[in-house]
């Protein structure tokens, strides 16, 4: 307890330790051919720290935290590629939001796989298949043509090319929102 001494509480002293933890921000302005390239070596590198260190993805998730300069670092970082877009602020930010929610995201799933969860999941899913497949045609197709088995494809490419692609399609727009909506409004 003499460490809260130094800090109030439990909260701040993961907010520094995630601070810490995280690291200098990447320098992706030295990146060729503009912010693409210059994101997408920001998202691996992200991506890397998570990797290393999966106790952040817990740490940061699910609350408002005060971000340290390290992290304040990453985000400059991250939005100093998007800066010559030509996108407005906000939709920089929200570029930003998509790649960071992906890494997180893959993150999260790299913390929750281990074999013996995936041989448990393996085994309750195929007992529910052979009771209940012909409830649900399209996933029992997707099952059946191997949605769900490992593959070469990199989740993070993968992910990060179709943002990426998002992205640029929004700034050929010029980042103007479209004039009919693609969706109702909420």
């Amino acid at each position: 307890m003499a460490l809260y001494r130094y800090v109030p509480g439990k909260a701040e002293l993961l907010d520094l330790m995630v601070d810490a933890a995280f690291g200098p921000a990447p320098d992706v302005a030295g990146v060729p051919g503009g912010w693409r390239p210059q994101l997408d070596a920001w998202a691996v590198a992200c991506w890397e720290q998570y990797r290393r260190r999966p106790w952040m993805v817990a740490a940061t998730g699910m609350r408002r935290q005060l971000m340290g300069p390290r992290q304040l670092a990453w985000l400059d970082s991250a939005l100093a590629a998007l800066s010559g877009t030509g996108l407005p602020y906000a939709q920089q930010h929200a570029a930003f939001l998509l790649v960071v929610g992906h890494v997180r995201n893959l993150a999260q799933r790299l913390v929750d796989d281990d074999e013996e969860g995936r041989q448990e999941w393996n085994r309750l899913t195929a007992d529910v298949w052979k009771r209940h497949g012909d409830r649900f045609p399209a996933l029992t197709a997707a099952i059946a043509g191997g949605a769900f088995t490992p593959h070469g494809d990199d989740p993070l490419e993968f992910g990060l090319e179709r943002i990426l692609d998002g992205i640029a399609a929004l700034i050929g727009d010029g980042g103007e929102e479209p004039t009919t909506p693609r969706r109702p409004a909420r």
